[in-house]
């Protein structure tokens, strides 16, 4: 079995990037050309292992690289039985205090609300990018994070991308140039099957935290805090009622007042910067151990190790469920080495 060459990941992603884009921009949508190049994806990747599958994979968008005063919304919509519904309130603030945005949707959520998808397509304030056909992880071994098993192999992560681009395509006009996963994960192989399908990979620098349920006012702190030139951040536009609303309600004008603006990716395209390494804790560099009580009172011990990127820490566990981990509020963890890491932001 082969390895991938983390080590080159990064500069392969670009010069794919470079290369694929614009021959995928302009993709003919047909049946033939769609196989042909799902079969050359399958052909060319089925070989490779993965060696990490994280929200912070080497290859992956998480910023702008800029000294302007900018920061990019990224607003996710994922569908599916639970996730098919719409802020309201959320995106008439954004249209009435004119911050754009840059919308991920899922397949599932379009096909649940395809007149809405038409009408935001057609308000230019908001960029519309790709979330992924059933909102699946990028994964070519069907990795599972969060309880959601990812896609099962090059052919279908490819689909994932390929197939909702087409779909949003063919309701809205536009062509798709940016992807995020379901649950924001990618293994290695997928980020370069990614770049294959003409989509630049993107992620984030600020989790609000809006999906996890937190308050309006916690959601703000996270966002003033993690507040930098090219931050890029996470949300989601189908939680009607969630805190995300109140919380850019309060923390907009604050950013404003601070000289920061706020702007779509794609207005910043040549300067969206990638992960050259991939963020791992590094085993015996150990910062300190710890332990903390969560919610049903037991205490659960825990490491914390540096990572390969300044300022971010990461919490291993050793085999504690992914229930536990949410109990603690650790945030979204990824499984390396049989171990769980949780990022702390």
């Amino acid at each position: 079995m082969k390895y991938l060459n983390s080590g080159l990941t990064a500069s392969i992603c670009l010069v794919l990037f470079a290369c694929s884009a614009a021959a995928d921009m302009a993709w003919s949508w047909s049946d033939s050309s769609y196989l042909r190049k799902r079969e050359y994806i399958v052909n060319k990747y089925k070989g490779l292992k993965p060696v990490i599958f994280s929200m912070w994979t080497q290859g992956v968008v998480t910023r702008i690289d800029t000294t302007e005063k900018v920061i990019a919304l990224t607003l996710d919509a994922c569908g599916g039985k639970r996730g098919s519904g719409y802020d309201r309130e959320l995106v008439e603030f954004l249209r009435n205090s004119n911050v754009p945005a840059t919308l991920f949707l899922c397949g599932l959520w379009i096909d649940a609300n395809p007149e809405l998808t038409k009408k935001l397509t057609a308000d230019p304030l908001f960029e519309i990018e790709n979330h992924g056909l059933r909102h699946r992880p990028a994964s070519v071994k069907g990795a599972v994070v969060f309880g959601k098993r990812g896609t099962a192999d090059p052919g279908k992560a490819f689909d994932e991308i390929v197939l909702n681009s087409k779909k949003i395509f063919s309701l809205t006009g536009i062509m798709t140039k940016y992807f995020r996963p379901g649950t924001a994960y990618f293994d290695d192989v997928a980020v370069l099957i990614c770049y294959e399908a003409g989509h630049l990979p993107v992620n984030f620098s600020i989790i609000s935290g809006d999906a996890s349920g937190f308050s309006a006012e916690r959601i703000k702190r996270r966002i003033i805090k993690g507040a930098k030139n090219g931050a890029i951040i996470i949300g989601h536009i189908n939680h009607p009622g969630s805190g995300l609303f109140p919380a850019l309600k309060k923390a907009v004008p604050e950013l404003r007042g601070k000289g920061y603006r706020f702007v779509k990716l794609e207005e910043f395209h040549g300067s969206l910067k990638c992960l050259r390494q991939s963020i791992l804790y590094k085993p015996g560099n150990i910062l300190r151990d710890r332990k903390r009580r969560c919610k049903t009172g037991r205490l659960y011990p825990y490491t914390v190790y540096k990572s390969r990127q300044p300022h971010v820490p990461f919490i291993a566990y050793n085999k504690v469920p992914e229930l536990f981990a949410r109990a603690l509020e650790l945030g979204p963890y990824s499984a390396i080495a049989c171990r769980h890491v949780a990022h702390i932001t």
